[in-house]
């Protein structure tokens, strides 16, 4: 059975939690509604959602801890952004 648009976007955020430091990851709808996460412990959803705003169809969010390699999280962010573009929509 074919892997359904959960499973894969489950699957991408178990990878950026791989990166460490990542300890939530979302997909938000412009219009800040929740679409669907891997928040860690201590993440609202619908704060988390309401936080976020932007242009396109859809946002990838994360939440890190205070010390994160910056840079890596945004490098495995895009990757998975354009994974996510592809493949999910």
């Amino acid at each position: 059975m074919p892997d359904t648009k959960k499973d894969q976007l489950t699957r991408i955020f178990q990878g950026l939690r791989k990166v460490g430091d990542v300890v939530g990851s979302a997909v938000i709808s412009t219009d800040c509604f929740h679409i669907t996460s891997d928040s860690g412990q201590g993440v609202d959803d619908k704060t988390f959602a309401a936080m976020q705003g932007g242009g396109g169809q859809a946002i990838l969010a994360c939440v890190t801890r205070p010390d994160v390699k910056r840079g890596l999280v945004l490098i495995e962010m895009k990757k998975a952004g354009t994974i996510i573009e592809k493949e999910v929509r």
